[in-house]
């Protein structure tokens, strides 16, 4: 039994380095081990695994509950004056980006952070801590090894590389140094690896490749015949939630708003005041009826699930779903989860529902950034009449429907109900979470050959032969195009006599084999003992 410290500055729902911060927490202290879940989640509650919960301010701590005389996974929430972010996050709408931070705002955060970790690890006489991102916790935890001789591990995820490392060299430092003295280094995939060593050399000898885990007991496949009972389940789950997410009014609200007549700031405007209306980290209030309107005997199923946020390409997807619906009127698209974007792709839909592409691109235009370039020259290029004239015909406002949040729980209800799981990702991602999971319920994710999805695209290929190679899509433009091509292709190919089965089988035995989080954390104890030796 070992006592570990586990360092994640967010929290831990709502992005894949919280699923695996929380998940990690959760099976060391299943395995016997005494866990410290250091945090910036303000409903340590929600988790049932978590027994003892504190809140720390600068001000003091205070206790929030205790659920066993000696609790094995023990949270602590570090709530500090300075709160940054690498992106926009639906659950701080007023966080402040790590870029905008003052020179003098990073060493309060840095100093807070470790002071109180340094705290932390005292109190529970810590032999290991396990930091999660390229920055800033291994810096923090490289402090707190001074103060104290206590080893620490890095599991590096891609955000704070990409969205902060990459962006300001003010962070180079702290991530070369943060990396430089921890025992070793965790890289999901060899393009981690490759990331790593660009800015961290010296880190080579350290470096060990072990990917993201999945419940592959909570994430299983089920049979078609079976799926509306795993929907009836998952809504008598969501039911016992007491608070709900965006109402069918807003919802509709959205909708209406192509038809107003306002400028392309006034509509971005009206998004913002809607997002700002109503709490994002729940269920839609109207999830029974959505999830109810689909035939699951009849309609074809796609998923997305994850942050709504443009760099993860969803609305790259629903401009593709005219093409998909030409081919296939049967298909309905369904996108779980939250973010800051979610109201410009209900926008989206309402729009090219209505065949207004122009409307469309001078909104997403005025939306501005790198991650509406791919949709805009997508738009360009189009023989514009035949996709007006299919956007129409879609009935997009039916074929695609948003959920709103949902627990790791329910969602492994949903989740193998689909037909194909999309990952149309325009940022470089480490090794997206919902790859595994999908592959876990035996669902085929399409996803393009990019950054971390690369290898992870290419080891389907090599298990599934053709029909993995077409779920590898290309990259931004392309992936547009790919998607409305591909996708009707690899649902037919699905009702083909015996590939469903074999997609399935094949999908599911890759993730048993190499993605159980049990063996994963397996591995982790003997690099944790390691490190301390």
């Amino acid at each position: 039994m070992m006592r570990v410290g586990i360092l994640h500055q967010y929290s831990l729902f709502g992005s894949g380095s919280g699923v695996y911060a929380r998940n990690l927490a959760h099976r060391l202290a299943r395995r016997g081990h005494r866990v410290c879940l250091i945090s910036r989640d303000f409903h340590p509650d929600r988790y049932d695994f978590i027994e003892e919960a504190f809140f720390h301010r600068r001000d003091g701590v205070r206790f929030l509950f205790r659920r066993s005389p000696s609790p094995r996974c023990v949270s602590h929430t570090l709530l500090g004056d300075v709160v940054p972010l690498a992106y926009p996050r639906p659950e701080r709408p007023n966080g402040k980006l790590f870029t905008e931070l003052s020179d003098g705002e990073i060493r309060r955060y840095v100093d807070y952070q470790a002071r109180k970790v340094q705290e932390i690890a005292l109190r529970h006489r810590l032999e290991v801590l396990h930091a999660n991102h390229a920055l800033l916790m291994p810096y923090v935890a490289r402090l707190v090894k001074a103060q104290l001789d206590l080893p620490y591990v890095v599991t590096v995820h891609g955000s704070t590389i990409e969205y902060v490392l990459k962006k300001d060299e003010r962070y180079r430092p702290y991530a070369v140094r943060g990396l430089g003295e921890a025992e070793r280094i965790i890289v999901l995939n060899r393009d981690v690896r490759e990331r790593v060593l660009a800015f961290c050399p010296d880190a080579e000898a350290r470096l060990v490749e072990l990917p993201v885990g999945v419940d592959v007991g909570l994430f299983r496949p089920v049979a078609p015949s079976v799926r509306r009972a795993c929907v009836a389940a998952l809504l008598r789950e969501a039911h016992r939630v007491e608070r709900s997410g965006k109402t069918a009014e807003l919802q509709e609200l959205t909708y209406s708003l192509p038809d107003l007549g306002l400028t392309e700031g006034e509509l971005l405007a009206k998004l913002s005041e809607i997002r700002a209306s109503y709490t994002s980290n729940y269920p839609d209030k109207n999830l029974r009826g959505k999830l109810r309107s689909i035939n699951w005997a009849e309609e074809r199923v796609i998923i997305y699930f994850g942050q709504l946020s443009l760099e993860k390409g969803v609305h790259c997807l629903i401009a593709a779903m005219p093409e998909i619906l030409a081919r296939h009127p049967e298909v309905r698209l369904l996108v779980v989860g939250d973010g800051v974007s979610r109201e410009l792709l209900e926008f989206l839909v309402a729009a090219l529902d209505r065949g207004d592409v122009e409307l469309a691109r001078r909104v997403f235009a005025a939306a501005d950034g790198e991650f509406t370039k791919p949709l805009l020259g997508f738009l360009d290029a189009l023989d514009l009449e035949d996709y007006r004239r299919k956007a129409r015909d879609a009935n997009l406002h039916r074929a695609v429907i948003l959920t709103g949040y949902l627990t790791q729980r329910e969602l492994a209800r949903l989740l193998p109900c689909a037909e194909l799981s999309v990952i149309p990702s325009l940022v470089r991602e480490a090794f997206p979470l919902v790859f595994v999971e999908s592959l876990a319920c035996g669902v085929l994710p399409v996803a393009p050959r990019f950054g971390g999805l690369a290898p992870a695209v290419d080891e389907l290929t090599a298990k599934l032969g053709p029909i993995g190679e077409m779920a590898g899509v290309g990259h931004g433009q392309a992936m547009i195009h790919d998607l409305a091509e591909r996708i009707p292709v690899l649902l037919s190919r699905l009702e083909e006599e015996g590939v469903r089965e074999r997609v399935t089988r094949l999908c599911r035995g890759l993730a048993v084999r190499r993605y159980d989080w049990e063996k994963v954390v397996s591995r982790l104890e003997g690099i944790y003992s390691e490190s301390g030796n």
